[in-house]
């Protein structure tokens, strides 16, 4: 099954939104790499998010030239004039690593409920958590 229906994580969603949809699309996908991880690749994997309404300006550029420039960190936003947005980025898929355990808090993060307008919300508390620790209260 290659295919992702946004419609059964209705029961998910919060006031209507479909920030589980991405979170959930996520999880089904990691799995897929993991599954092939397991059956012999030891290459360093991402998953490469874009939403529906990213316009990609210089398809030429391979992806792998993003995560070497980010020096293979486990998670990669590409740039935004206005703000860091999640409808671009990178996450590396490792079995228990920082890109797991970044994936594992922004799905509890987003739990809450306390983000209405979807998964950017949840997505900048659960980084300021993840990655600033007791820095940030």
């Amino acid at each position: 099954d290659n295919t992702i229906d946004c419609g059964a994580f209705r029961p998910l969603r919060w006031r209507g939104d479909l920030r589980y949809c991405k979170l959930e699309a996520l999880k089904k996908i990691r799995k897929r790499v993991r599954k092939l991880q397991k059956s012999g690749s030891h290459a360093r994997d991402y998953i490469f998010w874009h939403d529906v309404d990213t316009h990609i300006m210089r398809p030429e550029i391979p992806l792998t030239h993003f995560a070497t420039i980010a020096n293979y960190a486990p998670v990669i936003f590409t740039e935004n004039a206005l703000s860091l947005n999640n409808g671009v980025f990178f996450l590396q898929v490792d079995e228990d690593g920082p890109g797991k355990r970044f994936y594992s808090a922004w799905r509890r993060g987003c739990r809450s409920g306390e983000w209405p307008w979807a998964d950017n919300g949840c997505m900048y508390e659960v980084m300021l958590h993840h990655f600033a620790g007791e820095r940030y209260t």
